[in-house]
């Protein structure tokens, strides 16, 4: 999942728990070349994987959101 976006839960550019994501810059790229560019929150995507059987830890950079790298491991 490289570059899909995991955002904590209750932001307003994803108001549920996975879907299409409604920022500015994410709708002008679906209106003008017609894909669908997807989000998930941390919670529900995280329990996804937990139900799977995997473990998993977050490795974060407090200096950006950008840097943000989830460790799954399967139990």
């Amino acid at each position: 999942m490289a570059g899909e976006p995991i955002v904590p839960k209750g932001q307003a550019l994803l108001p549920y728990d996975w879907g299409i994501r409604l920022d500015w810059q994410n709708v002008a790229v679906m209106r003008l070349r017609g894909w669908m560019e997807l989000g998930f929150t941390q919670p529900y995507l995280m329990s996804l994987f937990e139900k799977a059987g995997f473990s998993w830890r977050l490795h974060d950079d407090p200096r950006t959101d950008k840097a943000r790298l989830f460790l799954l491991r399967k139990d």
